[in-house]
Formats: structure tokens, C-alpha cells, sequence
């Protein structure tokens, strides 16, 4: 039992109040913090705790959450952010539904994200409008890496990055739940003033090394239906993302498929625009 009585809260709705007497289901963990489910006899909840080595701005999270959901995005109502016993940051959100499987509407997911881009930034309070360095944000160490290093500034010098609205930072098919009657974004520690380009093609990049070309062509046809964007510039940001994703399998664990090393193998040899010697490195 996770010891609920003890956590501080910083802000909250009238609803934690009843959750003491919640039951409580562990949910599946992911890289930066252990969840549970807490259930009550009307309402259920999720409670992500951030034990592990992430350390995020969960008031930034708590605040943009309420924001979005004032605005009409498809997101989870945020009750409450605080300190635990250990002195780790909480965050308590509803409970929106499952995680995705083989037949949910992928149309849908592709459109989820197009009607995030097109929220005029102004929407947004000034305090949420934060824009930290693109390199140093997505990239961690890359200065340990210098042949990744140098292949993403050739492509940052023709990329124009343009800063012009809010993006998720990490949109993939594993931060949509569907429920009865909608899918909800969740996960949003990394949302920021940024680039939409590069928030559509981290996604459409992690669904075609993970998945079948049917699903990503529906993604990307989908979207692009939505908020037009060149086949240059889709090349140029799924490279990007790309190198990335190569960053991170260096520093740390990626998830994986059986596939996705044959088809990350593929897109560096075929399609993308980074050196292929990098295709060696994998």
C-alpha cells in the first residue's frame, strides 16, 4: 500500500480528500516513475510518484494540464501535485482508459496532436511558455558523441526551427489511452514552446521503427491532411528524430521491438538524410 496520508500536498481539489480509504493497484512503471491506480466507489485515479532519477517541474505539469484542460484538449483532469514522504514530486490525474491496441483509431491519434499544434500560443499563460534549448533538452550528452553530434548540425543549419507553438515533446502511441468514449494525451513533462515539425515526426518516426508501414502511413497521411508540411521537412525532422532515438540507445535503454533494430538499420541505409556510417553504430 502506498502510504497516501503522508504525501504534502502543494495544490489540490476537494477530491484527494476522499482517497485514503482508495483501493490501490499498481500500474505498470515506466522510465521515470512508478504509478498506481487509486479507486473509489464513484471516480478513479492515477498517482505517478518520481522516484527514480527524472526530477521534473510537476507544477509546470499540474499547471499546463489544467490550462489544456480549459482549453478543450483531449488531456487528463489534474487534482493535485505534491511531495511524498521520500520527498518525491506526485502528480494525481483521473484515470482515462487503456493503453492502445491493434484496431484502435489511429486517425484519430494523428488528429489528436494536428489540434494541439493549431492552438494559438496566446491561449497559453506567459509562466507556460517555456522554451529551453532544443540541443540540450533532446540531446542530453551529446558532446560525448561527436559524430551524432555533427551529422544533427548539419541538419539543425537547414532545419529554420521555428518556436511557434506548444508541443508534447514526447508524443507516441504509449501516451494515448483510449477510453469508452475518446483517447486522452497524457505524460506531459516534456510540453514546451517549440517546433510542431519535430513533435509530428518524433512521433511518426517511433511508429515506423515500431510498427507496420500501414499504421505509419495512416499517421502520417492523417496529419498532414491536417497541418501541411513538405516531404523535405518531414525527411529532414524524422532524421533528426532519429538521431535522437540513436542518443539515447547509446546513453541508456530505448524500448524495443524484435524489428526495431532491422528497421532503424533500413531507415538510415534508404531514406534518411544523416551519413550512413552512423548505420555501424547502432
Amino acid at each position: 500500500m502506498y502510504p497516501l496520508e503522508e504525501i504534502h500536498w502543494v495544490a489540490k481539489d476537494e477530491a484527494i480528500d476522499d482517497l485514503l480509504e482508495a483501493r490501490q493497484t499498481v500500474l505498470p512503471a515506466g522510465l521515470e516513475a512508478d504509478v498506481w491506480k487509486l479507486s473509489t466507489p464513484t471516480n478513479e485515479y492515477v498517482l505517478k510518484i518520481w522516484c527514480k532519477d527524472s526530477k521534473p517541474d510537476v507544477s509546470y505539469q499540474y499547471a499546463m494540464l489544467q490550462t489544456l484542460h480549459a482549453i478543450g484538449v483531449s488531456v487528463s483532469r489534474a487534482f493535485g501535485w505534491g511531495m511524498d514522504h521520500n520527498q518525491h514530486k506526485v502528480l494525481l490525474t483521473s484515470y482515462d482508459g487503456r493503453a492502445l491496441a491493434q484496431g484502435d483509431d489511429i486517425q484519430r491519434v494523428s488528429k489528436l496532436l494536428a489540434e494541439l499544434h493549431r492552438i494559438p500560443i496566446d491561449r497559453y499563460p506567459v509562466r507556460l511558455r517555456r522554451q529551453p534549448d532544443f540541443v540540450k533538452y533532446f540531446f542530453p550528452r551529446i558532446d560525448e558523441h561527436p559524430d551524432i553530434a555533427e551529422a544533427l548540425h548539419l541538419l539543425l543549419e537547414t532545419a529554420n526551427m521555428k518556436y511557434t507553438t506548444m508541443i508534447h515533446g514526447d508524443y507516441n502511441l504509449g501516451n494515448v489511452l483510449a477510453g469508452p468514449a475518446s483517447y486522452t494525451i497524457i505524460d506531459w513533462t516534456n510540453a514546451q514552446l517549440g517546433d510542431p515539425r519535430y513533435d509530428f515526426c518524433w512521433a511518426s518516426f517511433l511508429i515506423r521503427i515500431d510498427n507496420d508501414k500501414v499504421l505509419y502511413q495512416t499517421f502520417i497521411r492523417t496529419y498532414l491532411l491536417e497541418i501541411p508540411t513538405s516531404r523535405e521537412d518531414l525527411a529532414r525532422f524524422e532524421s533528426i528524430a532519429c538521431l535522437r532515438w540513436l542518443l539515447l540507445n547509446r546513453i541508456g535503454n530505448v524500448p524495443k521491438n524484435v524489428d526495431t533494430d532491422r528497421r532503424i538499420q533500413e531507415f538510415l541505409l534508404q531514406d534518411s538524410l544523416i551519413p550512413k556510417r552512423l548505420s555501424l553504430f547502432i
